[in-house]
């Protein structure tokens, strides 16, 4: 082939593959702020990677160059708001923001607060896809809460496809194919729930006989729907009589795959190990069922998913593996213990892994909770003659040093006080809600979720260190 046209070939490649795209923001209120973009790593796991960071002026100006190869949702944590933005290859926008809004002190110690999301309008394009999904999402609650009565009880297909089509008329002009596909799956869920309720029904005609759309944030919605804890939803049925035996005894995923196939919706081996790895990832990270509910072996289901994770159909699927792994992994607070830096009050930093082998009373505080001076009397009261037998942790957010150091000597507090800085990592990527309290052996096993010490803790505590 000749060389300047392979060349030509090559840039070509190059271009489809990595697109730019440009985001402008001008909005005073966030004058000098930094703001994160975010990218889920899959919509299996909704694991995330920081794609982006980038600082406002000093007026409020923000310009953000982006490199993404296809349509993607990113996130833009804004403070008491979550924006929601799609992002088309090859275009500029500029992001239309609400005012900046802090948590009021309530939100932020409220460990189950979530952040109000919102679809920021685009600038002087009224069909792009932000913009009509942005619509869309608004008419798409609206036109549910009002049709209430007729999608739940008057369930005719006639009736239910009608109101529907209303729906989407107001969009024939928001012609892309993601919006499109988009819509298709939202609506698909809205008959889901009126009268298309046979589930083979929906696997065949919405998923197994369909183009499997690895990026469309609607569809995998739907798709984690329909397949929530599907292991169990399946354990009573003909077709899946063996799963306990394959899992635990065989530990195939080949094994596995064959058994799908004795259901007529399941033709499609891609789709097979997309909803094994679905229902893999279900038994850790439960829905609806709690965990002694799955009679199966998390070693045999760790072995299934190594092997997805080598041998998967296609680079999804063992991406998609690879991240329920690292999940589990982060589940088991591998991670946070190994590697999350925490600060001491002389600003030297240390991690949990640095006080292992020894008997570790942990506990993690907003120091702005009205509760956390008492709470730490009661760790003084309890524990304090107890110092030079274990560790007491205590990590501490939202905290100025020179503040707890006050409290400290005017408290006579007792324990080893850090300061943990980023409160996101706690809470997004280790999974830990304030105030937490751990108990972490000499022999390295964590136990969570245990209690403020107490004459009960006490005792127990006492047999552990053997007094």
């Amino acid at each position: 082939m000749n060389k300047s046209l392979l060349c030509s070939l090559l840039l070509i490649t190059t271009f489809n593959v990595i697109q730019s795209q440009t985001l402008l923001i001008n909005n005073e209120s966030y004058s000098n702020d930094e703001i994160f973009f975010i990218k889920y790593k899959d919509q299996l796991t909704f694991l995330t990677d920081t794609i982006k960071t980038s600082r406002f002026s000093a007026d409020g100006y923000l310009k953000a160059n982006l490199s993404l190869s296809e349509v993607e949702k990113l996130i833009i944590p804004l403070y008491y708001y979550e924006a929601h933005i799609f992002v088309e290859p090859i275009k500029e926008y500029e992001l239309i923001i609400p005012d900046k809004k802090y948590l009021s002190v309530e939100d932020s110690l409220n460990p189950y607060f979530t952040a109000k999301v919102i679809y920021p309008l685009v600038k002087n394009n009224k069909l792009s896809l932000q913009n009509c999904i942005s619509a869309f999402e608004d008419d798409y609650y609206k036109f549910i809460a009002l049709n209430y009565a007729q999608l739940k009880y008057k369930t005719q297909r006639s009736k239910v496809d009608s109101l529907c089509n209303i729906l989407l008329n107001k969009y024939s002009n928001c012609n892309s194919t993601y919006f499109n596909e988009y819509t298709f799956y939202k609506i698909a869920q809205l008959k889901y729930l009126t009268y298309e309720r046979n589930i083979n029904y929906i696997i065949k005609n919405y998923f197994n006989d369909k183009k499997i759309l690895y990026n469309n944030y609607a569809y995998w919605e739907f798709f984690n729907d329909i397949f929530s804890d599907y292991f169990l939803l399946i354990s009573n049925e003909k077709w899946a009589q063996d799963i306990n035996l394959i899992i635990n005894k065989t530990k195939s995923h080949t094994e596995l795959k064959r058994m799908f196939k004795n259901n007529p919706a399941f033709t499609n081996d891609t789709l097979i190990e997309i909803v094994i790895l679905k229902a893999l990832h279900d038994v850790f990270f439960h829905n609806k069922y709690k965990a002694k509910d799955y009679n199966l072996s998390k070693n045999a289901i760790s072995i299934i998913l190594d092997s997805l994770k080598n041998f998967g159909l296609n680079d999804h699927i063992k991406t998609y593996a690879r991240n329920i792994i690292q999940k589990i992994k982060i589940n088991n607070l591998n991670d946070f213990i190994y590697d999350l830096p925490i600060y001491s009050l002389n600003n030297e930093t240390y991690y949990l892994r640095n006080f292992l082998g020894n008997n570790i009373y942990l506990a993690i505080y907003d120091f702005r909770a009205y509760n956390f001076l008492t709470d730490m009397k009661q760790i003084k009261a309890f524990l304090g003659n107890l110092e030079n037998k274990i560790k007491i942790i205590i990590l501490v957010v939202n905290c100025k040093k020179e503040k707890l150091i006050k409290l400290i000597e005017k408290e006579k507090l007792v324990g080893n006080f850090f300061l943990v800085n980023n409160i996101n990592n706690l809470k997004n990527k280790f999974n830990i809600i304030i105030p937490s309290y751990f108990f972490i052996h000499a022999n390295g096993k964590v136990e969570k979720n245990i209690v403020l010490p107490d004459e009960n803790f006490k005792r127990r505590l006492l047999k552990i260190i053997g007094e």
